[in-house]
């Protein structure tokens, strides 16, 4: 339960990161969905919070 412990800004933070990865694997488009499903494979704190 790391990522909710976090405030908002943080986990704003938190998340730029793995979107910029994920949308450049993708090349650079991708549905919220898709990214959201790609970035809770990515990250186990992210896949706990969602």
């Amino acid at each position: 339960m790391y990522f909710d412990t976090l405030d908002s800004e943080a986990q704003i933070s938190y998340l730029i990161k793995p979107i910029l990865l994920v949308l450049q694997e993708a090349g650079g488009r991708l549905d919220r969905s898709e990214i959201r499903e790609r970035i809770c494979d990515m990250d186990e704190h992210i896949a706990e919070f969602e």
